[in-house]
């Protein structure tokens, strides 16, 4: 029972190579070498954002490159994967790819990875809170300077006003800053009279 182990312990996190180099393991059908292939170029995938025709075909023993693009289009249409074929370059670009199972000792390093991306998470929300502050204190800055200055604009027009008003002030009397530009024009129709 332990090669059937070991042979659901390739299926779960293991490639085509570790297959081929068990001679314990059980010999599988077409389908199932298949979908090892399948699995293969997922684990591929999942380590390198870009694979090189060569590299696949090494991997899975693969004799052209007609092989890898016919594996990349059926892992594709499977939703195994998301890529594109550069023939000219003769390359693979991974665009997305599924999870695979995840072998014990592997989940230290994913743990480790994971508290890393937790850490940068709360660096960056510590940096968005101080941007948020900063610009809600300039925003109050700003509402209080437009406050102070519409005062201060008021104050003076009262006071201008007030002179205007009491004769005391040395403003004509079609000055136009006070004056509505329909009194103007009517002050201008009958000559000031």
């Amino acid at each position: 029972h332990a090669s059937i182990l070991r042979q659901v312990e390739v299926f779960c996190y293991g490639t085509f190579n570790e297959y081929n180099a068990d001679n314990t393991l059980p010999q599988l059908t077409e389908p199932q070498l298949e979908k090892l292939k399948h699995l293969t170029l997922v684990s591929l995938a999942s380590e390198n954002k870009l694979l090189a025709y060569d590299d696949v075909k090494k991997e899975l023993g693969f004799s052209n490159d007609q092989q890898v693009e016919g594996l990349v289009i059926e892992s594709t249409y499977k939703k195994l994967i998301s890529a594109k074929l550069d023939q000219k370059r003769r390359v693979v670009e991974i665009n997305h790819v599924i999870g695979r199972d995840v072998r014990r000792e592997d989940l230290e390093d994913i743990y480790s990875k994971l508290e890393l991306w937790a850490e940068a998470c709360d660096e960056a929300l510590g940096d968005i809170s101080t941007e948020i502050d900063t610009a809600n204190n300039n925003a109050s800055a700003k509402k209080t300077l437009d406050f102070e200055f519409t005062k201060a604009q008021q104050a003076l027009r009262t006071e201008h006003a007030t002179e205007f008003v009491s004769g005391s002030g040395s403003l004509a009397r079609n000055d136009s800053q006070f004056l509505s530009n329909e009194y103007q024009r009517e002050e201008q129709r009958t000559g000031g009279t």
